[in-house]
Protein backbone atom coordinates (compact mmCIF):
# COMPACT_ATOMS: atom_id res chain seq x y z
CA UNK A 1 0.00 0.00 0.00
CA UNK A 2 2.80 2.44 0.87
CA UNK A 3 4.54 1.66 -2.41
CA UNK A 4 1.38 2.58 -4.33
CA UNK A 5 1.10 5.89 -2.46
CA UNK A 6 4.77 6.69 -3.04
CA UNK A 7 4.41 5.85 -6.73
CA UNK A 8 1.33 8.08 -7.00
CA UNK A 9 3.08 10.98 -5.28
CA UNK A 10 6.15 10.59 -7.49
CA UNK A 11 3.98 10.48 -10.62
CA UNK A 12 2.21 13.77 -9.79
CA UNK A 13 5.02 15.59 -7.96
CA UNK A 14 5.88 17.92 -10.86
CA UNK A 15 2.21 18.85 -11.31
CA UNK A 16 1.83 19.54 -7.58
CA UNK A 17 4.94 21.74 -7.53
CA UNK A 18 3.80 23.59 -10.64
CA UNK A 19 0.36 24.39 -9.22
CA UNK A 20 1.83 25.45 -5.88
CA UNK A 21 4.21 27.84 -7.62
CA UNK A 22 1.38 29.29 -9.69
CA UNK A 23 -0.97 29.73 -6.72
CA UNK A 24 1.67 31.20 -4.38
CA UNK A 25 2.44 33.79 -7.04
CA UNK A 26 -1.23 34.53 -7.73
CA UNK A 27 -2.43 34.76 -4.13
CA UNK A 28 0.80 35.89 -2.44
CA UNK A 29 -0.16 33.68 0.47
CA UNK A 30 1.62 33.43 3.76
CA UNK A 31 1.43 29.66 3.70
CA UNK A 32 4.72 27.94 3.14
CA UNK A 33 5.39 25.82 0.10
CA UNK A 34 5.66 22.78 2.38
CA UNK A 35 2.20 23.41 3.87
CA UNK A 36 0.66 23.65 0.43
CA UNK A 37 2.56 20.56 -0.71
CA UNK A 38 1.22 18.57 2.25
CA UNK A 39 -2.34 19.64 1.47
CA UNK A 40 -1.86 18.73 -2.19
CA UNK A 41 -0.54 15.28 -1.28
CA UNK A 42 -3.52 14.72 1.04
CA UNK A 43 -5.81 15.68 -1.83
CA UNK A 44 -3.91 13.35 -4.13
CA UNK A 45 -4.28 10.43 -1.73
CA UNK A 46 -8.05 10.94 -1.49
CA UNK A 47 -8.46 10.91 -5.27
CA UNK A 48 -9.51 7.88 -7.29
CA UNK A 49 -6.27 6.16 -8.35
CA UNK A 50 -8.13 4.29 -11.13
CA UNK A 51 -8.80 7.52 -13.02
CA UNK A 52 -6.75 6.90 -16.17
CA UNK A 53 -6.73 10.47 -17.49
CA UNK A 54 -5.97 11.95 -14.08
CA UNK A 55 -8.75 14.55 -14.25
CA UNK A 56 -10.17 13.59 -10.85
CA UNK A 57 -6.69 13.52 -9.41
CA UNK A 58 -5.90 17.00 -10.70
CA UNK A 59 -9.20 18.27 -9.35
CA UNK A 60 -8.60 16.66 -5.93
CA UNK A 61 -5.14 18.25 -5.67
CA UNK A 62 -6.39 21.70 -6.64
CA UNK A 63 -9.40 21.45 -4.34
CA UNK A 64 -7.20 20.55 -1.36
CA UNK A 65 -4.91 23.51 -1.99
CA UNK A 66 -7.77 25.98 -2.55
CA UNK A 67 -9.49 24.75 0.61
CA UNK A 68 -6.35 25.45 2.65
CA UNK A 69 -5.90 28.88 1.05
CA UNK A 70 -9.52 29.72 1.79
CA UNK A 71 -9.20 28.55 5.39
CA UNK A 72 -6.10 30.67 5.95
CA UNK A 73 -7.77 33.72 4.40
CA UNK A 74 -10.77 33.27 6.67
CA UNK A 75 -8.54 33.01 9.74
CA UNK A 76 -6.71 36.22 8.78
CA UNK A 77 -10.00 38.08 8.28
CA UNK A 78 -11.31 36.92 11.66
CA UNK A 79 -8.09 37.97 13.40
CA UNK A 80 -8.20 41.39 11.75
CA UNK A 81 -11.87 41.92 12.60
CA UNK A 82 -11.27 40.83 16.19
CA UNK A 83 -8.31 43.21 16.55
CA UNK A 84 -10.45 46.11 15.28
CA UNK A 85 -13.21 45.08 17.70
CA UNK A 86 -10.84 45.02 20.69
CA UNK A 87 -9.48 48.49 19.87
CA UNK A 88 -12.97 49.97 19.46
CA UNK A 89 -14.12 48.30 22.67
CA UNK A 90 -11.14 49.70 24.59
CA UNK A 91 -11.70 53.22 23.23
CA UNK A 92 -15.39 53.14 24.14
CA UNK A 93 -14.57 51.76 27.58
CA UNK A 94 -12.16 54.65 28.10
CA UNK A 95 -14.67 57.22 26.87
CA UNK A 96 -17.72 55.85 28.73
CA UNK A 97 -15.84 54.58 31.81
CA UNK A 98 -17.86 51.37 31.59
CA UNK A 99 -18.17 48.38 29.30
CA UNK A 100 -19.86 49.42 26.06
CA UNK A 101 -23.16 47.81 25.10
CA UNK A 102 -23.65 45.71 21.99
CA UNK A 103 -25.62 48.59 20.44
CA UNK A 104 -22.84 51.11 21.11
CA UNK A 105 -20.24 48.81 19.61
CA UNK A 106 -22.50 48.10 16.65
CA UNK A 107 -22.86 51.82 15.92
CA UNK A 108 -19.15 52.50 16.39
CA UNK A 109 -18.03 49.66 14.10
CA UNK A 110 -20.99 49.87 11.73
CA UNK A 111 -21.54 46.13 12.04
CA UNK A 112 -24.75 44.17 12.68
CA UNK A 113 -25.53 43.41 16.31
CA UNK A 114 -25.32 39.66 15.64
CA UNK A 115 -21.71 40.03 14.48
CA UNK A 116 -20.88 42.14 17.54
CA UNK A 117 -22.44 39.51 19.79
CA UNK A 118 -20.21 36.83 18.23
CA UNK A 119 -17.14 39.03 18.61
CA UNK A 120 -18.09 39.70 22.24
CA UNK A 121 -18.30 35.95 22.88
CA UNK A 122 -14.80 35.57 21.42
CA UNK A 123 -13.64 38.47 23.56
CA UNK A 124 -15.11 37.00 26.75
CA UNK A 125 -13.65 33.56 26.02
CA UNK A 126 -10.26 35.16 25.37
CA UNK A 127 -10.48 36.91 28.74
CA UNK A 128 -11.40 33.71 30.54
CA UNK A 129 -8.55 31.93 28.76
CA UNK A 130 -6.06 34.56 29.96
CA UNK A 131 -7.17 34.14 33.59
Amino acid sequence: MDDIRKELIDKYRSYILEIIKKLKKKYRCALSRDDLYQEAVLGLLTADPNDDRGEKIYRAVETAIYRELKQQGLIRRIRKEFAIYRIARAKLFEKLRRSPTIEELSRKLKLPKERIERLEKFYQSALSYED
